[in-house]
């Protein structure tokens, strides 16, 4: 008889122990909902945003002490691309930089240098090309490979995705440009034409996001001051071939202010239906 009445004694208290922790739960659960129910999503972003930029002022100067063609620095996180640009130089008066086919100290490298369009200005930043062009070469379409090869990483979505910068340094200024059109072209498009005015640079831009393998997430206007990057694609001929010769592969951001959040991903989804390079054979 004693023993049924502990047994009875004990199953209570140990049903009444239950029975708080249930409670305690359930009002961990609603504090926690409440608390999901009031985050603030720029607070959420914050978490993620890049904090440094890469600041590439010292290396600059000491190159220029070198060869004053160079121009600028462009680094592009997630690859090895972080290099200084030259600037054009004609060679033997050809449409061909002397750059094409030489490094930073002027010596012969088949891979040449990364370098800047006809007419593009760097510095000071209230002359700056409203369409900064730069050239580099993509020997092998190996996204592991040298100088713009590396930009084959884009045409990896993730890879897009979890790179949305271009930095480039100025002699005067640390410029971000925000990617906004990643795409295939034939040489003939507008894209490689510096002082376009607002409404053909608008035109233009439309036309870049419409070819685009990915739809971001950016407003972009005729007014804003863009960044072009060009290098070869194999996707529609092998080397030397008409279809090789007169495609490029292109990637386009436009240029940020100061006080613009910079997030470590950018939003883009996939384009169904990318418009394709037109080639024609002559």
């Amino acid at each position: 008889m004693f023993k049924k009445i502990i047994f009875k004694f004990l199953t209570s208290i140990m049903t009444f122990v239950f029975v708080i922790f249930v409670l305690e739960i359930s009002e961990t659960n609603d504090e926690d909902n409440l608390i999901n129910e009031t985050i603030d999503l720029d607070q959420v972003k914050e978490t993620s945003a890049i904090v440094d930029i890469p600041d590439k002022r010292p290396k600059l100067a000491e190159l220029r002490q070198v060869n004053n063609d160079i121009k600028a620095w462009i680094n592009i996180p997630g690859t090895s691309v972080d290099w200084p640009i030259m600037r054009w130089v004609e060679f033997q008066n050809e449409n061909q930089s002397f750059y094409d086919r030489k490094d930073e100290y002027k010596n012969y490298a088949f891979e040449g240098s990364i370098y800047s369009g006809k007419g593009v200005v760097f510095s000071p930043f209230n002359q700056l090309s409203n369409n900064l062009i730069i050239h580099g070469h993509n020997l092998d379409d190996n996204p592991n490979g040298k100088k713009f090869a590396q930009l084959v990483k884009f045409q990896n979505i993730d890879f897009a995705r979890n790179t949305p910068y271009i930095f480039i340094t100025t002699e005067d200024s640390q410029l971000v440009y925000q990617i906004f059109a990643v795409f295939f072209t034939d040489i003939n498009f507008e894209c490689y034409w510096v002082g376009l005015d607002e409404k053909r640079q608008a035109k233009m831009i439309e036309e870049a996001r419409s070819r685009s393998e990915y739809n971001y997430d950016v407003s972009v206007t005729g007014k804003d001051k863009i960044i072009t990057l060009s290098t070869c694609t194999y996707r529609y001929g092998k080397y030397q071939s008409f279809g090789q010769k007169n495609t490029r592969f292109v990637i386009q951001g436009k240029l940020l202010d100061k006080s613009d959040k910079l997030y470590s991903s950018a939003s883009l989804v996939k384009n169904p239906n990318p418009k394709q390079p037109e080639i024609f054979q002559n």
